[in-house]
C-alpha cells in the first residue's frame, strides 16, 4: 500500500468525542425500530441513539455504534461528538 499522495486537513471545529453506554430492555429496543428488518443492524442502532438523543435534548452527533444482547437487554456503546469548548 502506499498512502504517500494521501492529505489530510484538520479543520474547525474542533470535535469531542465521548463514549456513551446504554442499557436498553430488549422489548422497548425492538419496539421502538419496527421499521427495520434487523434492529440491531448498525443504522438501526444510530437511528436510536439518535432518537435518544433527541429526546434528552443531548446536542451529540452520533458515530459508531456497537451492540451486544444480553439477557432481557440490549448494551449499546457509541461514540457521540461534541464540539469541544474553547
Amino acid at each position: 500500500m502506499n498512502f504517500s499522495k494521501v492529505q489530510v486537513e484538520t479543520k474547525e471545529p474542533y470535535l469531542v468525542v465521548k463514549h456513551k453506554l446504554f442499557k436498553v430492555p430488549c422489548a422497548d429496543y425492538e419496539g421502538t425500530l419496527r421499521s427495520y428488518l434487523d434492529p440491531y443492524k448498525e443504522e438501526a442502532v444510530q437511528e436510536y441513539v439518535s432518537n435518544y438523543l433527541a429526546w434528552a435534548e443531548d446536542p451529540g452527533i452520533v458515530g459508531l455504534v456497537g451492540v451486544e444482547k444480553k439477557g432481557e437487554h440490549v448494551i449499546i456503546d457509541a461514540a457521540v461528538r461534541y464540539e469541544a469548548k474553547k
